[in-house]
């Protein structure tokens, strides 16, 4: 399927889908030349790129030792929990069990590598287009010259 009907049948516009095939969010998308190739049976992610996104960085934290109450995580429990389901289907998590309760799934769950690609495509995402424009602002003799960090913005 190409990216226009895969976005018809997933209820998504076609820059959300193309999105998702190019940070491997749809692992099983082939890029064909300038097209993408879906398959017929690629599941529609359940969560947004920045919801899976946030549910790879709770795995992250737990196995850092965080406490992660995944009922806050602002996603009613059934996204969440078919967000996981999703992200270990795909192969960005391993170890996460439906049998288990979801708290000790979690405990139990790695990111892979392909989840620690998708967490760094994500960020790379939030900083295109921005610039840092180093310096600060102060007063010299009553003439205003540069002393701070400043984040210019260009998207």
């Amino acid at each position: 399927m190409n990216v226009k009907d895969t976005a018809r049948r997933w209820g998504r516009s076609e820059k959300v889908v193309r999105t998702y095939c190019q940070e491997g969010i749809v692992p099983s998308a082939e890029k064909k030349g300038r097209f993408w190739d879906i398959p017929q049976n690629a599941p529609a992610p359940p969560l947004t790129r920045h919801g899976l996104v946030l549910l790879l960085e709770s795995i992250l934290l737990q196995a850092d030792g965080a406490a992660v109450n995944f009922r806050r995580i602002g996603y009613p429990e059934i996204e969440v929990v078919l967000g996981y389901r999703y992200l270990s289907d795909q192969l960005f998590i391993s170890g996460f069990s439906e049998t288990e309760p979801i708290e000790k799934a979690l405990a139990q769950a790695k990111c892979t590598q392909r989840g620690r690609k998708l967490i760094a495509a994500h960020e790379e995402s939030k900083n295109k287009g921005r610039k840092m424009i180093a310096g600060e602002i102060g007063i010299n003799a009553g003439k205003p010259h540069i002393l701070g960090k400043f984040e210019k913005d260009d998207s």
